[in-house]
């Protein structure tokens, strides 16, 4: 039975077009796909965005992370290498660990810290004591527009009568311990950091 040539080329011409039907569609679902996966990124980047913010703010808040609070300038200080100081090992010469010195070009502010007149009288003998040396230890403080460093000089007496121990004057009390900065400079990196948003390294 001979087929109609009519039916054969509608035949043909419905296969062509749903094949270009199917390759659009094909390509269609490729674009949508690609940006069906753009969007997710961006919702995945926008998520962190949040989450650092709130996580930035949380840390902000007033009795939060106050331990940390100057942790930023602490850790610079306790692992800056001194400048002339080296220990030499095999093969290259690596920089001695340590607190850098304070600039001997700063000013000097001496804050003598003195025995009272009962505590030099020898507790066994009731002799007057007699200063034999001093421990000096520095630390900077700020002065608005102006660096310098206090000294604070603390003397220390012996019996020159019998042999008890010496007595060193009390040193005053410090916001942090082991630290070299005075109260006046700990508020001014405060508010600096802070109030005013500036960054350690502009202050």
């Amino acid at each position: 039975m001979l087929t109609d040539p009519n039916i054969v080329v509608d035949k043909a011409q419905n296969h062509h077009a749903l094949f270009a039907a199917l390759k659009e569609q094909k390509t269609t679902n490729a674009s949508l796909l690609q940006e069906n996966k753009i969007l997710k990124e961006q919702v995945a980047w926008f998520k962190k965005q949040i989450h650092d913010r709130s996580s930035e703010k949380s840390k902000d808040e007033p009795n939060a992370q106050q331990g940390q609070l100057f942790n930023e300038i602490e850790s610079i200080a306790e692992n800056a290498p001194t400048d002339d100081e080296k220990i030499t090992i095999p093969a290259h010469a690596r920089k001695k660990k340590g607190r850098k010195k304070i600039p001997q070009d700063l000013p000097r502010i001496d804050v003598i810290h003195d025995l009272s007149d009962e505590e030099k009288t020898c507790n066994k003998d009731g002799q007057p004591l007699k200063r034999i040396s001093e421990v000096i230890s520095e630390q900077l403080d700020y002065v608005p527009a102006k660096m310098r460093v206090l000294r604070h000089i603390r003397y220390k007496y012996v019996c020159s009568h019998c042999d008890t121990p010496p007595i060193t004057a009390s040193k005053p009390p410090v916001l942090l311990p082991k630290s070299n900065a005075s109260a006046s400079l700990l508020a001014h990196i405060t508010t600096a950091k802070y109030v005013d948003g500036l960054p350690l390294y502009r202050q």
